[in-house]
């Protein structure tokens, strides 16, 4: 599980161990184990961060792929990355720009921590 930096609001992605490019390549198990975990991921958020509602899950057709790594976006309800860490002069930029401003950073790895120690109650620690 990875946080997408190249957006501008609180959105991880679910990337499996083995190469592939499209869910065709997966095998059923590699399929059940990232519904699994997305769906650890979206319950995280929502305790995490209090989200209202389950995060959007989906995977991006072949036409809008831009990496050539199959993974599963999570997106949680949650305001911008700019909210979250109250700097709304920053309003639109995504989370690794906002990385640059240290009281901006120490917010998003607030939100980071508390992702995965919710992660780590559900799915135990990384392997």
């Amino acid at each position: 599980v990875l946080v997408d930096l190249f957006i501008d609001q609180p959105k991880a992605l679910v990337v499996p161990k083995q190469p592939m490019q499209f869910p065709t390549e997966a095998s059923p198990q590699t399929l059940q184990e990232l519904a699994r975990v997305s769906a650890h991921v979206s319950d995280a958020f929502m305790v995490s961060e209090g989200a209202k509602k389950p995060a959007g899950i989906w995977i991006n057709a072949p036409q809008d792929l831009t990496v050539k790594q199959m993974h599963v976006h999570v997106m949680p309800d949650l305001a911008p990355w700019s909210k979250l860490a109250k700097k709304p002069e920053l309003d639109g930029a995504r989370a690794v720009d906002l990385m640059a401003d240290p009281a901006a950073r120490q917010a998003m790895d607030t939100v980071f921590k508390r992702l995965s120690e919710q992660l780590v109650k559900t799915l135990g620690p990384s392997q």
